[in-house]
Protein backbone atom coordinates (compact mmCIF):
# COMPACT_ATOMS: atom_id res chain seq x y z
CA UNK A 1 0.00 0.00 0.00
CA UNK A 2 1.39 3.38 -1.03
CA UNK A 3 1.63 5.96 1.74
CA UNK A 4 1.08 9.61 1.04
CA UNK A 5 3.02 12.19 2.96
CA UNK A 6 2.03 15.81 3.36
CA UNK A 7 4.34 18.05 5.38
CA UNK A 8 1.62 20.41 6.63
CA UNK A 9 -1.82 19.81 5.13
CA UNK A 10 -3.33 22.80 6.96
CA UNK A 11 -1.34 25.09 4.70
CA UNK A 12 -3.19 23.65 1.70
CA UNK A 13 -6.71 23.36 3.17
CA UNK A 14 -7.44 27.09 3.43
CA UNK A 15 -6.36 28.08 -0.08
CA UNK A 16 -8.20 25.08 -1.56
CA UNK A 17 -11.40 26.03 0.28
CA UNK A 18 -11.04 29.63 -0.92
CA UNK A 19 -10.34 28.58 -4.50
CA UNK A 20 -13.39 26.31 -4.52
CA UNK A 21 -15.63 28.95 -2.89
CA UNK A 22 -14.58 31.57 -5.43
CA UNK A 23 -15.04 29.14 -8.33
CA UNK A 24 -18.69 28.66 -7.37
CA UNK A 25 -19.09 32.41 -6.75
CA UNK A 26 -20.07 32.32 -3.08
CA UNK A 27 -19.12 35.05 -0.63
CA UNK A 28 -17.27 34.39 2.61
CA UNK A 29 -20.23 35.69 4.61
CA UNK A 30 -22.68 33.36 2.83
CA UNK A 31 -20.52 30.25 3.35
CA UNK A 32 -19.61 31.19 6.94
CA UNK A 33 -23.26 31.74 7.89
CA UNK A 34 -24.31 28.45 6.29
CA UNK A 35 -21.47 26.62 8.06
CA UNK A 36 -22.24 28.22 11.43
CA UNK A 37 -18.97 30.12 11.82
CA UNK A 38 -18.01 33.79 11.61
CA UNK A 39 -16.75 35.41 8.42
CA UNK A 40 -13.60 36.30 10.33
CA UNK A 41 -13.00 32.63 11.18
CA UNK A 42 -13.48 31.61 7.54
CA UNK A 43 -11.06 34.32 6.45
CA UNK A 44 -8.46 32.99 8.91
CA UNK A 45 -9.02 29.41 7.70
CA UNK A 46 -8.71 30.43 4.03
CA UNK A 47 -5.51 32.36 4.83
CA UNK A 48 -4.08 29.33 6.69
CA UNK A 49 -3.82 31.37 9.90
CA UNK A 50 -5.90 28.78 11.78
CA UNK A 51 -6.61 25.14 11.11
CA UNK A 52 -10.29 24.13 11.07
CA UNK A 53 -11.57 21.33 13.27
CA UNK A 54 -12.92 18.27 11.47
CA UNK A 55 -16.50 19.32 12.26
CA UNK A 56 -15.87 22.86 10.93
CA UNK A 57 -14.24 21.47 7.81
CA UNK A 58 -17.22 19.16 7.28
CA UNK A 59 -19.63 22.10 7.78
CA UNK A 60 -17.69 24.25 5.28
CA UNK A 61 -17.69 21.50 2.66
CA UNK A 62 -21.43 20.98 3.14
CA UNK A 63 -22.08 24.72 2.94
CA UNK A 64 -20.40 24.83 -0.47
CA UNK A 65 -21.65 21.47 -1.77
CA UNK A 66 -18.05 20.30 -1.88
CA UNK A 67 -17.18 16.62 -1.62
CA UNK A 68 -14.60 16.20 1.15
CA UNK A 69 -12.85 13.52 -0.92
CA UNK A 70 -12.08 16.26 -3.48
CA UNK A 71 -10.33 18.23 -0.76
CA UNK A 72 -8.36 15.24 0.51
CA UNK A 73 -7.29 14.23 -3.00
CA UNK A 74 -6.27 17.81 -3.79
CA UNK A 75 -4.14 17.99 -0.64
CA UNK A 76 -2.36 14.72 -1.45
CA UNK A 77 -1.96 15.38 -5.15
CA UNK A 78 1.64 16.12 -6.06
CA UNK A 79 0.90 17.08 -9.67
CA UNK A 80 -2.63 18.39 -10.21
CA UNK A 81 -2.29 18.49 -14.01
CA UNK A 82 -3.03 15.36 -16.05
CA UNK A 83 -3.08 15.00 -19.82
CA UNK A 84 -5.05 12.15 -21.39
CA UNK A 85 -4.11 11.20 -24.92
CA UNK A 86 -6.90 10.00 -27.24
CA UNK A 87 -5.34 6.57 -27.77
CA UNK A 88 -5.35 5.87 -24.00
CA UNK A 89 -8.91 6.99 -23.13
CA UNK A 90 -11.65 4.38 -22.59
CA UNK A 91 -14.13 4.14 -25.46
CA UNK A 92 -17.45 2.37 -25.93
CA UNK A 93 -18.73 1.77 -29.43
CA UNK A 94 -22.38 0.94 -30.04
CA UNK A 95 -24.07 0.22 -33.37
CA UNK A 96 -24.93 3.87 -34.10
CA UNK A 97 -23.33 5.71 -31.18
CA UNK A 98 -19.90 6.19 -29.65
CA UNK A 99 -18.81 7.35 -26.17
CA UNK A 100 -15.33 8.29 -25.02
CA UNK A 101 -14.35 9.04 -21.43
CA UNK A 102 -12.30 12.20 -21.82
CA UNK A 103 -11.09 12.07 -18.21
CA UNK A 104 -10.97 8.74 -16.35
CA UNK A 105 -13.39 8.80 -13.42
CA UNK A 106 -10.78 7.37 -11.06
CA UNK A 107 -8.44 10.35 -11.60
CA UNK A 108 -11.12 13.00 -11.36
CA UNK A 109 -11.14 14.83 -8.00
CA UNK A 110 -14.47 16.59 -8.62
CA UNK A 111 -16.64 13.47 -8.74
CA UNK A 112 -17.80 13.99 -12.31
CA UNK A 113 -17.59 12.17 -15.61
CA UNK A 114 -16.55 13.98 -18.78
CA UNK A 115 -17.66 12.30 -22.03
CA UNK A 116 -17.58 12.78 -25.78
CA UNK A 117 -20.70 11.40 -27.48
CA UNK A 118 -21.20 10.80 -31.20
CA UNK A 119 -24.44 9.60 -32.81
CA UNK A 120 -24.81 8.78 -36.50
CA UNK A 121 -27.54 10.59 -38.52
CA UNK A 122 -31.16 9.39 -38.02
CA UNK A 123 -30.19 7.33 -34.95
CA UNK A 124 -30.71 7.58 -31.22
CA UNK A 125 -29.53 6.16 -27.93
CA UNK A 126 -31.54 5.78 -24.74
CA UNK A 127 -29.90 5.89 -21.32
CA UNK A 128 -31.60 4.57 -18.21
CA UNK A 129 -31.64 6.93 -15.27
CA UNK A 130 -31.11 3.95 -12.90
CA UNK A 131 -32.76 5.99 -10.12
CA UNK A 132 -29.54 7.96 -9.63
CA UNK A 133 -29.77 11.70 -9.16
CA UNK A 134 -27.21 12.60 -11.81
CA UNK A 135 -26.79 16.17 -13.02
CA UNK A 136 -26.16 16.09 -16.78
CA UNK A 137 -24.60 19.07 -18.53
CA UNK A 138 -24.10 18.91 -22.27
CA UNK A 139 -22.75 21.04 -25.09
CA UNK A 140 -23.57 20.25 -28.72
CA UNK A 141 -20.38 20.63 -30.76
CA UNK A 142 -21.95 19.76 -34.12
CA UNK A 143 -25.32 18.51 -35.30
CA UNK A 144 -28.96 18.76 -34.37
CA UNK A 145 -30.22 16.76 -31.38
CA UNK A 146 -33.60 16.05 -29.89
CA UNK A 147 -33.48 15.23 -26.17
CA UNK A 148 -36.52 13.22 -25.07
CA UNK A 149 -37.19 12.65 -21.38
CA UNK A 150 -39.29 9.87 -19.86
CA UNK A 151 -42.25 12.24 -19.39
CA UNK A 152 -42.19 12.79 -23.20
CA UNK A 153 -40.92 16.35 -22.89
CA UNK A 154 -38.62 17.25 -25.76
CA UNK A 155 -35.84 19.80 -26.17
CA UNK A 156 -34.28 20.65 -29.52
CA UNK A 157 -30.57 21.50 -29.49
CA UNK A 158 -28.58 22.97 -32.36
CA UNK A 159 -24.83 23.37 -32.76
CA UNK A 160 -23.51 25.54 -29.91
CA UNK A 161 -26.49 24.95 -27.60
CA UNK A 162 -25.99 23.67 -24.07
CA UNK A 163 -28.35 21.87 -21.71
CA UNK A 164 -28.55 21.06 -17.99
CA UNK A 165 -30.96 18.57 -16.43
CA UNK A 166 -31.28 16.00 -13.65
CA UNK A 167 -31.26 12.58 -15.24
CA UNK A 168 -33.18 10.51 -12.70
CA UNK A 169 -35.25 9.03 -15.51
CA UNK A 170 -34.63 7.40 -18.86
CA UNK A 171 -33.70 9.89 -21.54
CA UNK A 172 -33.09 9.59 -25.26
CA UNK A 173 -30.66 11.48 -27.46
CA UNK A 174 -31.77 11.49 -31.09
CA UNK A 175 -29.70 12.80 -34.00
CA UNK A 176 -32.24 14.51 -36.26
CA UNK A 177 -29.60 16.06 -38.53
CA UNK A 178 -27.87 14.74 -41.62
CA UNK A 179 -24.34 14.74 -40.14
CA UNK A 180 -22.73 12.95 -37.19
CA UNK A 181 -23.79 14.54 -33.92
CA UNK A 182 -20.93 15.36 -31.54
CA UNK A 183 -21.53 16.50 -27.98
CA UNK A 184 -19.54 16.83 -24.77
CA UNK A 185 -21.20 15.80 -21.50
CA UNK A 186 -20.38 16.17 -17.85
CA UNK A 187 -22.20 13.90 -15.40
CA UNK A 188 -22.04 14.40 -11.66
CA UNK A 189 -21.79 12.10 -9.87
CA UNK A 190 -20.38 9.80 -12.54
CA UNK A 191 -22.46 6.94 -13.87
CA UNK A 192 -20.80 3.55 -13.64
CA UNK A 193 -22.29 2.57 -16.96
CA UNK A 194 -22.65 4.74 -20.04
Amino acid sequence: MEKSHVENPTEKIGPLLKQYRESIRLTQSHVAKKAGISSSMLSQIESSIVSPSVSTLFALCNAMGMDMTYLIKAINQSNPVHVYNPDKRPKEDYKYAFFEKLVPTSDNPINAQFLLMEIQPDNEISLRGQGLDVVAMGYLITGKMLVILEDDSEMLLNTGDSILFRSLVTHTFKNIGDTTLRAVWSLSPPRDQM
